[in-house]
């Protein structure tokens, strides 16, 4: 989980758009947090052999998707390749995992 919080802004002015014209609104005391329970790696570099089973479950414990950089020698440069790069993925996922799937 990932969280963040925004420190009230004194003066934060916000522009409303009108036809008269433009209005600017005042924020005092604004709080505001986002929370992301599941954020997506979008560059996520998991290797092959024991070094995917060992970021497979740690990145599965906290992302709900990922693009994945695979980064392997020799590359993968076919279909095939990529299909049996994906499974070894799979395969690696914890049996618990709700994610990456």
């Amino acid at each position: 989980m990932i969280k963040s919080l925004v420190p009230p802004c004194e003066g934060l002015k916000v522009p409303i758009a009108k036809i008269s014209g433009s209005k600017q609104l005042k924020s005092k005391g604004l709080r505001m947090e986002l929370t992301i329970t599941q954020p997506d790696d979008w560059h996520l570099h998991l290797r092959d052999g024991d070094l995917l089973k060992a970021v497979v479950p740690h990145s599965a414990s906290h992302f709900g998707r990922a693009i994945v950089m695979p980064n392997l020698k020799p590359p993968i440069t076919t279909t095939a390749a990529a299909v049996v790069y994906r499974d070894s993925i799979l395969k690696a996922l914890p049996s618990d995992a709700t994610s990456l799937r």
